[in-house]
């Protein structure tokens, strides 16, 4: 029985480590033909995705979306206009850190 208790509580706190992980954002990205600042980074934590904003001189909205556990690319996309476009420069994973210090 204590073996189950000592496992119960690793479990969990390997989770709540888990939990508090974030995604560092690409500090610049290229877009089109310019490389652009990163402009916002946004964890969503309900949904274990962070979205990093990219805002080139065009007006449009680059976004590179991460998912916050595992660091792993979920998308990249450019949108102007109501128009979105598929971007291939986001990189497909991203650094982890502790939460604390995102």
């Amino acid at each position: 029985m204590m073996f189950t208790s000592r496992s119960m509580v690793f479990v969990l706190l390997g989770f709540l480590a888990g939990a508090n992980a974030c995604v560092s954002c690409p500090s610049t990205l290229k877009v089109d033909s310019s490389v652009v600042n990163l402009y916002l980074r946004d964890p969503i934590a309900h949904i274990q995705t962070t979205f990093c904003e990219y805002r080139p001189s065009d007006g449009s909205h680059a976004f590179c979306i991460y998912n916050t556990v595992n660091g792993q690319l979920k998308n990249g996309y450019k949108q102007k206009d109501q128009i979105t476009v598929t971007i291939q420069s986001c990189p497909h994973t991203e650094t982890l850190k502790d939460g604390n210090v995102c």
